[in-house]
């Protein structure tokens, strides 16, 4: 007997559900292959290699993309760079040499909510800060 065509899924939904679970298993594989190279090496080691490696990856992308670029914006492009993909896997990899893989894959997976969270404390911020600045320069 057939499956009834209304029970199944489109084939683009398959495709994302694979997608999905080979992300999940390549971003939970990088904590476990952290903890497996501070057996052998450093935290900044470990670090240095990932940033080598991702680098690597990333080099055509930015071969091809880099004419692209206004010169004006290359000092942003370059401190966004080294504030998201620079300084993190040195944290991480100092972080779990005291931590399970889990752990800090869990801690990882809440970046958006602290994020949330630290957006919400400053805004709240400036605008308490904004109200008592307007009661004493009334």
């Amino acid at each position: 007997m057939l499956p009834d065509p209304s029970h199944t899924l489109p084939r683009q939904k398959w495709i994302n559900i694979i997608i999905i679970i080979a992300l999940s298993l390549i971003w939970g594989s990088s904590f476990i292959l952290i903890k497996q190279g501070l057996k052998v090496f450093s935290a900044p080691q470990v670090a240095c290699l990932r940033l080598s490696f991702s680098g690597l990856v990333m080099l055509p992308a930015a071969y091809f993309n880099f004419k692209h670029i206004s010169i004006h914006r290359l000092a942003y492009i370059l401190l966004f760079g080294i504030l998201n993909a620079g300084i993190p896997p040195f944290l991480f990899a100092r972080a779990q040499q005291g931590l399970p893989s889990s752990v800090a894959g869990v801690l990882n997976a809440l970046t958006p909510v602290f994020t949330l969270l630290t957006g919400a404390l400053f805004s709240v911020w400036d605008l308490i800060l904004e109200n008592l600045l307007a009661l004493f320069w009334d």
